[in-house]
Parts: structure tokens; sequence; C-alpha cells
């Protein structure tokens, strides 16, 4: 066997070392990756799913999802589940696809599609492994930090609400399988 396909064949096995203890590293807080189950979650309303057409239109995907309608489909493939913002205002949004076969346009090999919407605003807009609500806010929102694994290493980033979106603050590496830090990202 190659080595490419030894490694194919641990992938899963890594991924979900790396993804366990991610989740645990935070165990307080709202933590969600590719696999976990969204059952229960309702789906998006039908002005998130107008919200969402609007990047989707404006990033010319309308042909990526084979759909002619965008906002449909999105209704049926995008759950969401409210993130408390504290001080009496509007919760934040974590919009994700169901986790079931027929979502696989908004799923990579590994990492799934994700948003933040908060005062129908897309302010964060994603594809990676896992997120997690961290405990600091910044303009009044959660921080968050975002990972992505590849090649036996996870990039953890911090991203911090400047008063319009979400802005990548610090990034740092971790080898999966020691969980050795690699120090900041390149």
């Amino acid at each position: 066997m190659s080595r490419f396909a030894a490694l194919l064949r641990l992938l899963p096995m890594i991924m979900l070392a790396s993804t366990t203890a991610f989740a645990t590293a935070n165990e307080t807080g709202f933590a969600n990756r590719t696999e976990d189950s969204t059952h229960g979650w309702p789906h998006i309303s039908p002005n998130m799913a107008t919200v969402l057409a609007q990047q989707w239109q404006g990033e010319n995907r309308s042909e990526w999802t084979g759909d002619a309608d965008i906002e449909g489909q999105l209704r049926r493939s995008l759950v969401w589940h409210a993130l408390p913002v504290g001080h009496g205002q509007p919760p934040v949004y974590f919009v994700r696809p169901v986790l079931n076969p027929d979502a696989r346009d908004f799923y990579g090999a590994h990492a799934f599609m994700h948003w933040l919407i908060w005062q129908n605003k897309i302010v964060l807009s994603r594809s990676d492994d896992a997120i997690r609500v961290l405990a600091g806010h910044s303009h009044g929102l959660p921080d968050i930090e975002e990972q992505d694994c590849m090649g036996g290493r996870c990039w953890l980033s911090t991203w911090q609400y400047d008063g319009q979106a979400y802005q990548d603050r610090a990034c740092h590496m971790v080898e999966i399988a020691t969980h050795q830090e690699l120090g900041t990202c390149k």
C-alpha cells in the first residue's frame, strides 16, 4: 500500500482525535464539528434564507448548488442554533447544513460551511472542521475559534467581531498526534 493510501485510511481516526480534543478544551461554551448531529435543530427561516441567498448570488454560486430555487434549497438544507449575546441584544444565529446526504453541497472532505448571522446580516462565513465559542467578547459579540486540519496539523484561528464583521485576529498550529504547539500560522 502506498504512503498516500495509508494516510487516507488513517484520516478519519486523525480527524476524530483532533476534534475530540478540540471539543473538550472548552466544556462550558458552544462547540460544533463537521460530524456533530443537527437532529432537532430548526431549519432556517425564510428571512435567513434570503440573507444567505444574497451572498450566494453575489458570489455567483447559483450554478454551484444546482438548484434554481436557491432560497428553497437553503431552507431545506440549513439549520440554526442561537448563540446568546447578553445585555438584551438579539442572539447570533449559528447556521450550518443538516447532517445528511441531502446537504452534500455544503460539505468538503472533512469541513462544513457555516455562518454567523446577527441582525439580518452575515457577520462570518467560513468552511472549517470545527467552531468553538470563546469566553471573550468584542464589540458585543462572542469571540470564536475556528479549527481547520490537514496533513497532521490543525490551524486554530481566533476571530473577533470588529463592529461590522468577524476578523481573523490570531492563529496557531497544533500537531494532531501529539497536541504539541507548532507556533503561529504562516
